[in-house]
């Protein structure tokens, strides 16, 4: 399973999870920074979960 935050234009900015997970709930929080540890500005991005052969996209607002 993969968790990664991706920026409007398709740049991953953020690797979230990148593990093998249990099945269950799990809950994740972004510290607004990239894979760098930069503050990211405010703005839309997506989030991606890929498990096995599934993907989920999704929009998300950050705002600070």
């Amino acid at each position: 399973m993969s968790l990664t935050v991706v920026d409007l234009l398709g740049r991953q900015v953020r690797t979230l999870v990148f593990a093998t997970q249990e099945p269950g709930r799990y809950m994740m929080v972004w510290d607004a920074r990239d894979d760098a540890g930069q503050n990211l500005p405010s703005g839309m991005y997506l989030y991606r979960l890929r498990t096995g052969s599934s993907v989920l996209i999704k929009k998300m607002t950050l705002l600070k």
